[in-house]
């Protein structure tokens, strides 16, 4: 397979996020240690005492802080990365776009994965969630519940079929836009090892079984084949957005 956009935009946010904790590592031990060498300049604790009380309360509001929107972030990088892990076993007959961006009626869609190839274009939403993942009464959410501290936690989340419909609907219709007329198979992988899922759909296939995603992949008889052409006609459709949308990014700043 040939991976045509590696990085991702949570990999980037978690290198922001990991720079920054290096900062707040650095703000703290600088604060300490010039408390303690002015205390001994002057023979007084005080300032040490000011500087320490200073430094845990960084600690308290922005490490934790910090810490937490880490933790939650390099989930999702897991989760996209062990993706990108079992598409490798395609062929290089296969095309990877992580974190593809399109806009169809002035909306954008940030797509975890779209994957190109003989049997077709496929979107993948890739979810690296633990416990159990239950439908609610309300479609458009689901519920996790995992253990904590030996207690059920629930939380809700948007319900990840309903992004991928939305997904499929935009870059159908962006492909569409540029004289590409192709079905686009979308599907929910949720790729931790601890995760118990009960949800389908008749038109967004959810897997949390990895030999079963990458045959959905690779074997769908369902599909609507490319040839070799088409192919790298989507693809190169692909490259020219990527490109489009760095040449914005570059602009802004």
């Amino acid at each position: 397979m040939i991976i045509v956009k590696k990085e991702t935009d949570l990999e980037k946010q978690l290198k922001q996020l990991n720079r920054k904790n290096n900062l707040y590592q650095f703000l703290n031990l600088s604060t300490l240690f010039g408390g303690i060498i002015y205390s001994f300049i002057v023979q007084n604790p005080i300032p040490f005492i000011i500087c320490l009380i200073i430094s845990q309360t960084l600690i308290r509001y922005n490490w934790r802080k910090i810490t937490n929107k880490r933790y939650e972030i390099s989930s999702g990088v897991q989760g996209e990365q062990a993706t990108t892990r079992q598409l490798n076993y395609l062929s290089d007959d296969w095309y990877l776009f992580n974190d593809l961006v399109v806009t169809f009626q002035d909306k954008e869609s940030l797509i975890d994965h779209v994957v190109i190839g003989p049997h077709g274009v496929f979107i993948i939403e890739s979810k690296n969630w633990n416990g159990h993942i239950l439908p609610t009464s309300n479609k458009e959410r689901v519920r996790q519940d995992k253990m904590i501290g030996g207690k059920y936690i629930s939380t809700e989340h948007y319900n990840p079929i309903s992004q991928v419909r939305t997904h499929v609907f935009r870059l159908s219709n962006f492909l569409i836009e540029k004289g590409i007329n192709t079905w686009v198979q979308g599907c929910v992988y949720f790729n931790h090892f601890e995760g118990k899922v009960h949800l389908q759909d008749d038109r967004i296939p959810v897997f949390s079984h990895p030999e079963l995603f990458f045959k959905f992949i690779d074997e769908n008889p369902n599909s609507q084949n490319l040839n070799r052409e088409q192919i790298n006609h989507i693809v190169d459709i692909l490259k020219k957005r990527i490109k489009k949308i760095t040449h914005e990014k570059m602009a802004l700043h």
